[in-house]
């Protein structure tokens, strides 16, 4: 059980997905471990099923776990996925997985089979190898098939997604600029997953209007926009924009 829990961690964080946004009939892996959990949660519904349940250390909040899921048709099934996403999410990699390695002379610079130019400062250069890749949003496509990405340490709070900095490294590239990037040197996934959504900061305040453009009251406002894509399973993500109301 402890290989299917890392299996499923490296495969989510490979193909830059939430643990809990994944349908499990739709995941090998997560579907093994429903299978395997399930029976032991069902001979013990009784203490999953009380919502005053106490754990005896600090990883579950059972209750917490028993109000995300108690409305649900079937509670039992949604607290085993629950429980599947806090275990396996404790196998992912951390920060200081990414400064350790970091601070490894001997680390290796690129994930497996992946063969680009390193130079020496550990960077590799997306303005030569154009034909080789292509910058997206959320991924670096080896053109193959695979996706890798950009550095960890590139991505908004060092979990989330990048934000604009792919698009603009990819404006640096079509002005004829020189970009070299350190790429993440443990993640890489299959562009079959790939989810081309736009990730945003906040959820709250008007949307935008000429109102709020025309306003005169000298305030900032932040206003919100939201994306949804043809695709059902793609999130609704919101961002922050701000107007300057003194024009």
């Amino acid at each position: 059980m402890q290989e299917k829990l890392r299996l499923l961690a490296d495969d989510a964080l490979d193909n830059n997905e939430s643990l809990l946004l994944i349908h499990p009939k739709e995941n090998v892996y997560f579907s093994e471990l429903v299978e395997a959990i399930k029976p032991l949660l069902e001979r013990n519904k009784d203490i999953f099923l009380d919502k005053n349940a106490q754990s005896v250390t600090s990883r579950f909040n059972y209750p917490h776990i028993y109000n995300l899921s108690i409305d649900e048709s079937n509670p039992l099934c949604h607290i085993v996925k629950y429980l599947i996403v806090i275990l396996a999410g404790e196998k992912q990699k951390r920060t200081d997985d990414y400064v350790q390695q970091l601070l490894d002379s001997d680390a290796k610079l690129l994930p497996r089979d992946v063969a680009l130019t390193v130079s020496k400062e550990g960077l590799v250069d997306l303005s030569r190898i154009s034909h080789q890749t292509k910058l997206l949003d959320h991924a670096i496509d080896l053109l193959d098939g695979r996706r890798i990405y950009l550095h960890q340490f590139l991505r908004r709070h060092f979990s989330a997604n990048f934000v604009d900095t792919p698009r603009i490294l990819n404006f640096a590239i079509q002005q004829s600029l020189k970009v070299e990037v350190r790429v993440d040197p443990f993640r890489i996934g299959d562009m079959s997953r790939y989810r081309n959504i736009i990730e945003c900061d906040t959820w709250f305040g008007p949307g935008f209007s000429q109102r709020l453009l025309n306003s005169r009251d000298k305030l900032e406002k932040v206003t919100k926009h939201h994306f949804n894509g043809d695709n059902h399973r793609e999130s609704v993500y919101y961002f922050l924009s701000y107007i300057n109301a003194r024009f």
